[in-house]
């Protein structure tokens, strides 16, 4: 290549005035020229004069490709319209409607991922938690959107280009494991469903990619027991946090053991309110129907937390009686609020707390801390988590031989098959040494 192709020239680029501000640019960096046929908005740019000159031969390309479909928009004479686009004829009655199909047919051919993304995103944000479509934006910033398949036409992308993707992504995460790369994957597909929608590609260019597991970090082996609570572990962890309670005379404490005895997720417990009690005929039961989540901005950042007036899924949204020794907690709970001047009245959560005088709520960080102690104080090889004290909850009521749909209610799981993931082995008894005897 001679001194000349290298040399920096600025050339226009066609952009459409919205895109380009989304892109950054304002509205002064907008000026107007005359390319091929067309006087168009464009924003200036620098390359060689290589690349400005193939660029522009293919802007002048997609005009005359243009001029063509607009010459092939021929009136029936019967009151219709008709066009052909590659090769078949297509007909309708409204002249506006066969412009359309030109053009939603012309717009799949030069839609990409990097630019088709952000109408994506903000469909996603009506659609699912601020929690979620901030992954996806995550994982887009992270690999997608540096990839190759980003900027080629997604009518265009194929099963091949699943495998180059993959090759990109173990690149930026050489240490990925299977379970990392089913999110990236999701995230993915979830933009194809959306294009699928939208009319821009008529299936998914990555349903048969199937990779080798082997490619990636195998997943750490985690033994069952080791993700429960042992019954001697329970007991400990269980009168531990209650000397902490009367000793600190807070509530705090307590939340482990609500979560023992009703086996909800933390943003549950952070979302309960004295109101969710309710007495029945002969029992009480507590109404899981909210659940506090982390607060996404617009742009993605994590800026707290906020409490939604639904649960995870439809699901979550269930009555669960308390037993004696759980209203007991409860007892305890309004008990030391009503001390500390916390409001105990229907519509007041039950878990707040006293920081530099004022009253806030707790986030499931408060009780993070405290189970990690609460562990190591109990003298544990394996500090557990709340979610280590749910699985106990849904492997207990398995042991007592609960029915299994009924544990399924209770745990708020959208399926059976996700119950049953919940349920561990402690350790190995002499019952599975009798079956293993009959063989």
């Amino acid at each position: 290549m001679d001194a000349k192709t290298k040399e920096l020239v600025s050339f226009p680029m066609p952009i459409d005035i919205e895109d380009a501000l989304n892109m950054g640019f304002k509205r002064s960096d907008i000026v107007y020229r005359l390319i091929g046929n067309r006087r168009v908005s464009c924003v200036i740019v620098e390359g060689t004069q290589e690349q400005a000159d193939d660029f522009l031969r293919a802007v002048r390309r997609e005009q005359k490709s243009e001029d063509r479909e607009n010459r092939c928009l021929i009136a029936d004479g019967k009151g219709g319209w008709y066009t052909r686009i590659q090769g078949k004829k297509h007909e309708r009655t409204e002249r506006k409607d066969i412009e359309d199909l030109i053009f939603d047919f012309k717009k799949s051919r030069i839609a990409t991922i990097n630019n088709t993304f952000s109408g994506f995103m903000a469909r996603r944000k009506t659609a699912v938690s601020s929690r979620t479509w901030a992954k996806d934006k995550h994982l887009y910033e992270t690999y997608i959107q540096t990839a190759d398949i980003s900027n080629k036409p997604l009518v265009e992308l194929n099963c091949q280009d699943a495998y180059s993707f993959l090759d990109h992504c173990l690149t930026v995460k050489p240490d990925m494991q299977y379970k990392y790369w089913k999110n990236i994957l999701i995230t993915l597909n979830q933009f194809f469903i959306d294009a699928i929608q939208s009319g821009i590609i008529s299936m998914n260019p990555f349903h048969s990619f199937r990779p080798n597991k082997d490619r990636f970090v195998p997943r750490k082996i985690v033994q069952d027991c080791d993700t429960i609570f042992s019954p001697e572990e329970l007991e400990l962890v269980t009168q531990i946090a209650l000397e902490d309670a009367e000793a600190k005379h807070s509530s705090l404490p307590l939340g482990i053991l609500v979560i023992k005895h009703l086996g909800i997720r933390d943003g549950e417990l952070c979302a309960l309110k004295w109101g969710d009690i309710v007495e029945k005929k002969k029992f009480y039961v507590i109404h899981i129907q909210r659940e506090m989540v982390s607060c996404v901005t617009e742009d993605g950042k994590y800026t707290g937390f906020e409490v939604l007036n639904h649960c995870k899924t439809p699901k979550g949204d269930r009555l669960i009686p308390l037993s004696p020794k759980c209203l007991e907690v409860f007892g305890l709970i309004q008990k030391y609020n009503t001390q500390n001047g916390i409001p105990t009245g229907p519509s007041d959560l039950i878990f707040q707390r006293i920081r530099k005088g004022q009253i806030e709520l707790c986030s499931p960080r408060c009780f993070y801390g405290r189970f990690a102690r609460y562990c190591r104080m109990a003298g544990m090889d394996v500090v557990k988590s709340p979610h280590d004290m749910r699985r106990t909850f849904v492997t207990m009521l398995n042991d007592a031989q609960m029915n299994i749909k009924k544990i399924q209610q209770y745990a708020g799981h959208a399926s059976l098959a996700q119950t049953m993931d919940y349920i561990k082995h402690r350790e190995v008894t002499d019952e599975d040494l009798e079956y293993l005897s009959t063989l």
